[in-house]
């Protein structure tokens, strides 16, 4: 099945482009970039199992969709709130 080999691929690109994006990240350690990095290989290679193991192209393009939407997740809920907005100042102190 050629979409196969474009699925594998596609995954790859989109965790290449992961990583390239953790690495820009200021906000993150070095050990927290590499524990981020490490997930998306793990996703990555998952995605391409299942690409490996599914037979219909139906398929090969919902595993395909679905993981890389799992691989650009990675990492985005990690993100640090920078600020606090509070109307009313004087009830944090209380």
């Amino acid at each position: 099945m050629k979409i196969k080999p474009n699925a594998r691929k596609a995954i790859d690109e989109e965790a290449k482009a992961k990583k390239a994006e953790i690495d820009a990240r200021n906000d993150l350690s070095p050990k927290a970039k590499e524990a981020l990095k490490a997930k998306v290989d793990k996703v990555a290679n998952k995605a391409k199992a299942a690409i490996d193991a599914v037979t219909s192209v139906e398929d090969v393009n919902v595993v395909e969709e679905a993981d890389k939407a799992a691989i650009k997740a990675i990492g985005d809920i990690n993100r640090p709130i920078d600020k606090v907005l509070v109307k009313r100042s004087k009830c944090i102190n209380r």
